[in-house]
């Protein structure tokens, strides 16, 4: 259920997508004996250890409280989360190099128009 109808204490993730980049992806094979004959073939995913140490939230346990899975359910939002930080974070890098690069040109004008005006002076006094 998606509806807000549905929810409470709804609020933005803010800072809390940021755990995304602490997670490391891997590529990996299921052991031989779990598969019960069928080909190895490759996955994609992360750590349920490595996941519990840095976000526990996103983790199954087991009945010995041990990382058993990850809830890749609850990644999407915060990968949704994360991207619109990221691309908050890169708008304001490029305001910010926009305006580095107009003062970059007002710097260049100013020079020329020295130099032109050191030039003029040159030629004056031959």
């Amino acid at each position: 259920m998606s509806s807000s109808r549905y929810k409470r204490d709804i609020e933005s993730l803010g800072a809390r997508s940021e755990v995304i980049q602490s997670l490391r992806p891997v590529s990996f094979r299921y052991r031989d004996e779990l598969l019960g004959g069928a080909e190895a073939t490759t996955e994609y995913g992360l750590i349920a250890e490595e996941v519990a140490d840095a976000a526990p939230e996103l983790v199954v346990l087991d009945a010995d409280g041990a990382p058993q899975a990850v809830r890749y359910q609850l990644l999407a939002p915060m990968l949704v989360g994360e991207s619109q930080r990221q691309e908050r974070e890169l708008a304001r890098q490029r305001e910010e190099l926009a305006a580095e690069r107009a003062k970059v040109a007002r710097l260049e004008a100013r020079i020329a128009a020295l130099e032109a005006r050191l030039g003029a002076g040159v030629e004056e006094g031959r």
